[in-house]
């Protein structure tokens, strides 16, 4: 998604409108404290994507150092494509069982694979920032996407696979992050 389809809505300046909760408001100020957020991303599921790159474009805007390291079957979240040239027998199994797409399954309330379209249509009607418009914004804002490569080669998915613009590393990376003086969220 191009800066240009970017709504008004999904802006810097009102995405703290964005962040509602107490329990939300709480970690945005222990993140402005430290004055880093790290979330580690385990799902690849819709709703936990929203709630984390809503947080990350959240803490971006008010100035935090934000990184995000995306694990597992958060990796699958961030699969633009499939691609089943090139790999094995086990990977293209892999490939062909696990969802592709931003966001392409619910956690709950999933109708078959149509959750998603379905909150997808439901935030375009009450004029809601879509996924594809906070991750469009998390990289304005200078948001850090880490793609775990341990996840990647279990899971079969190549880089090429993946969203442009990601930093790809191990648990190592993560661990020295999560060292660090900062915030951290596990979704």
């Amino acid at each position: 998604m191009s800066t240009a389809d970017t709504s008004a809505s999904a802006r810097p300046e009102s995405v703290g409108k964005l962040m509602a909760s107490p329990a939300n408001e709480q970690v945005l100020a222990q993140a402005r404290r430290h004055g880093r957020l790290v979330l580690i991303v385990f799902s690849g599921e819709f709703d936990k994507l929203m709630a984390a790159f809503t947080l990350a474009t959240a803490a971006a805007a008010m100035g935090v150092e934000v990184k995000m390291f995306f694990t597992f079957w958060g990796v699958l979240g961030l699969r633009r494509k499939r691609r089943f040239s090139g790999k094995s027998w086990l990977d293209r199994l892999l490939t062909a069982a696990l969802p592709a797409g931003l966001g392409a399954r619910v956690s709950h309330m999933n109708f078959l694979g149509l959750g998603a379209p379905f909150f997808a249509f439901v935030m375009r009607t009450k004029k809601v920032s879509s996924l594809a418009q906070l991750v469009d914004l998390a990289r304005q804002l200078g948001v850090k996407m880490i793609a775990c490569q341990m996840s990647m080669t279990t899971m079969g998915v190549a880089p090429d696979e993946l969203m442009e613009g990601l930093e790809f590393g191990g648990a190592g990376r993560a661990v020295g992050e999560l060292q660090s003086d900062a915030a951290t969220l596990f979704i």
